[in-house]
């Protein structure tokens, strides 16, 4: 992972203490050397963010749920068709009970 966005550099050094780290998530699509955004950020940031990067010209992972409406899961669709990038859906399961008991 070469880059995390958070308002807390502190926080993320802890788990990642040689990422790079970056206020403003806007500053990850610009990279050249990202291929992938993921965004796991409250909902209602989804669907602008996902829009921003896939506009850049990056592949990206959304969190579920993956937007707040249905036009805005189908504007990001064409979009990503309209680019040819790869637009994708994520359920983390890392706090379902079941998954702590493996």
């Amino acid at each position: 992972m070469p880059a995390v966005s958070s308002s807390d550099e502190g926080k993320v050094r802890i788990d990642w203490p040689a990422v790079s780290v970056v206020a403003e998530p806007r500053q990850l699509f610009d990279d050249p050397n990202i291929d992938l955004i993921v965004i796991p950020t409250p909902n209602d940031t989804h669907f602008p963010l996902a829009k921003a990067a896939l506009e850049a010209g990056k592949h990206v992972v959304v969190d579920k749920p993956f937007t707040v409406t249905l036009s805005q899961a189908r504007e990001l669709d064409a979009v990503a068709r309209s680019r040819g990038r790869l637009l994708s859906v994520f359920h983390n399961r890392r706090w379902d009970s079941d998954f702590f008991d493996r």
